[in-house]
């Protein structure tokens, strides 16, 4: 998904609001505070999050970019893929900005996905019979 919205907020303003909420959810995954200059490209932590199915789960969130006032990007990976979201602010005048998101998934077995649907049928119930690690001949990890 991409949006693109102009807003009547300065840069910094659009960037204040945003850093606070990165560096809430941060501060809630780690359990203590850190600072805005800690944020830096590469920067990652742990957090525990509810799937579809309300099972719990770790994700594991990777900061690519973090650039006052312009841009902000983050990868989030689960077991199931790979969600992506990213900030680019672009300062038209003082009070004016221009905002650039972007959103999207990579699932992590995309050429499950690929695979004609009988057989992907057929895979997930081999899966349900046999456990998560069982492939179309079986389990794979036996015990």
């Amino acid at each position: 998904m991409e949006v693109r919205e102009k807003l009547n907020v300065s840069a910094d303003a659009f960037f204040d609001t945003l850093s606070q909420s990165v560096l809430y959810d941060i501060q809630q995954a780690l359990g203590q505070e850190v600072l805005e200059d800690q944020v830096t490209p590469g920067y990652s932590y742990l957090k525990k999050m509810k799937n579809k199915v309300g099972q719990q789960g770790n994700i594991r969130v990777t900061i690519q970019h973090f650039s006052r006032p312009s841009r902000y990007a983050a990868a989030f990976e689960s077991a199931q893929g790979r969600n992506y979201i990213s900030y680019e602010i672009t300062e038209l005048s003082k009070n004016s900005i221009e905002i650039h998101y972007e959103e999207g998934f990579e699932e992590k077995y995309q050429w499950f996905t690929e695979l004609p649907a009988d057989i992907r049928h057929y895979g997930t119930e081999c899966q349900k019979k046999n456990g998560p690690d069982a492939s179309l001949y079986g389990n794979l990890y036996p015990e």
